[in-house]
């Protein structure tokens, strides 16, 4: 198995993770987020 085809995977998975909760907190990339 390849190692790096599970860290793509993980990323991938991070990626829409975040995706997902910036979608139902209303968080706007623009400038909404707090450091």
């Amino acid at each position: 198995m390849d190692f790096c085809y599970f860290i793509g995977i993980d990323i991938a998975k991070d990626t829409l993770d975040w995706a997902v909760y910036t979608q139902q907190h209303g968080i706007v990339l623009s400038g909404r987020q707090h450091s």
